[in-house]
């Protein structure tokens, strides 16, 4: 123990962090309960990101006895064709769903959008395409039940670059619940989390 901080004050505090709002960082881990229906919150904007969410991801949905997952998906700050391209494959493998969409104009850095679209949708399945529309939480949500019924868990990949989502509206209305604790646990193989670079 190298901190000035007792364990015990290390312990009290950890069991204590995610029990309020304010304690997440915008956008990273976030699980909310929306109109009755999980939605995941995070921040995956690169490949690796991707790479190195996945499993954790793939723990919570199963923690919370989720079947399906539907996951919306934009890019930012690039404008390579491979970027895009791996970003398209890990969705194709970890989304039963995939809703792609626009992402607000700054960061579209120049580049034609629907040209975005079709690279991020380069990799995905027959039909796992849900929609390229602008739909708001509320209509996402909908169009997701409508394919894939109650077991399904929601994830905002990049939910800070969609024009549709206002996260303070939406975390208004949505009601922040604390990650499962089964979803902190090496997963079935008995394997640990994979470690974050």
């Amino acid at each position: 123990n190298r901190l000035p901080v007792s364990r015990a004050a290390q312990l009290a505090a950890l069991h204590e962090y995610g029990r309020q709002r304010s304690d997440y960082p915008p956008g990273r881990y976030l699980l909310t309960r929306f109109r009755g229906h999980y939605v995941l919150i995070m921040y995956c904007k690169t490949p690796d990101g991707y790479r190195v969410e996945t499993p954790m991801i793939q723990r919570i949905k199963t923690a919370l006895g989720c079947r399906y997952l539907a996951g919306v998906a934009s890019s930012v700050t690039n404008r390579r064709e491979e970027y895009h391209r791996a970003i398209s494959k890990h969705l194709a493998t970890l989304a039963d769903g995939v809703f792609l969409r626009r992402p607000v104009a700054k960061f579209l850095r120049g580049m034609d959008p629907t040209e975005l679209i079709r690279r991020m949708s380069a990799e995905l399945k027959p039909g796992q395409l849900l929609s390229t529309e602008p739909l708001s939480p509320a209509d996402t949500l909908a169009v997701a039940r409508q394919r894939f019924g109650e077991s399904c868990l929601l994830v905002y990949f990049v939910a800070v670059t969609d024009p549709e989502v206002n996260l303070e509206e939406f975390l208004r209305e949505a009601e922040v619940v604390p990650l499962p604790a089964a979803a902190m646990t090496p997963d079935v193989s008995g394997q640990p989390a994979a470690p974050l670079p």
